[in-house]
């Protein structure tokens, strides 16, 4: 009964998607709201800061920022690197570093200040994937390289830090692809939010774990 009134709420969104076989959505409550606005808030003060702190101080903090976050995104995976190694890359990005290890992860994060990044179909992900984290993924377990025509073709299983089986990916392949196309409808679907549709989005990337391994970096 608590499931059918959320879904059937005036302030729900509802997503062409199913998880476990039930209707994807979002109620947007008080909660979910302040949040938003919070976060515009804070965009807002952030522009108006930036222009009245010197472009080097502006450079040094973004680094910052992506060097915390590379390195938070890294521990999720159980990827141990340091800010040393990281701000290495970030210092040169030219071709010449191209075989460190982090090298994909830290340079397109370089490269969202510059680039919108496609994505619209499943290919877009898998391009994402192979620039991102492909050659570490590999490098750490070839085992682990993907097989299928765009994904994973064989089944995957996430498992809590004791080993136990928390969620089993999507399978097979096609229904991966399938369910992958639905959440990028989601993700480019305007009569959304935007904060909103690229936390579904995370969500969704996240139930769906396409790749053997490299979810967490690539999400």
């Amino acid at each position: 009964d608590l499931y059918k009134s959320r879904l059937n709420s005036e302030s729900t969104y509802k997503f062409n998607f199913k998880i476990n076989e039930y209707d994807a959505f979002v109620v947007i409550n008080h909660d979910i709201l302040k949040r938003a606005q919070t976060i515009m808030e804070l965009d807002r003060d952030l522009l108006e800061t930036m222009h009245s702190v010197p472009q080097i101080a502006l450079d040094q903090y973004r680094k910052r920022c992506l060097i915390d976050e590379i390195k938070m995104t890294n521990e999720i995976e159980g990827v141990n690197s340091t800010r040393k190694e990281i701000n290495d890359i970030l210092n040169d990005i030219t071709e010449k570093n191209k075989r460190k290890r982090l090298y994909g992860l830290v340079k397109k994060y370089e490269l969202l200040i510059d680039e919108e990044i496609k994505l619209t179909e499943c290919e877009d992900i898998r391009k994402l994937y192979n620039e991102l984290v492909l050659k570490d993924v590999v490098d750490e377990d070839s085992k682990n390289e993907p097989d299928g025509t765009i994904f994973r073709k064989d089944k995957v299983y996430v498992q809590n830090p004791s080993g136990k089986t928390i969620h089993n990916g999507t399978y097979p392949e096609d229904k991966i692809i399938k369910e992958m196309s639905s959440g990028l409808n989601i993700l480019n679907n305007e009569d959304y939010n935007y904060l909103i549709r690229i936390a579904v989005f995370h969500y969704i990337f996240g139930y769906i774990h396409p790749f053997y391994d490299g979810n967490g970096r690539t999400s």
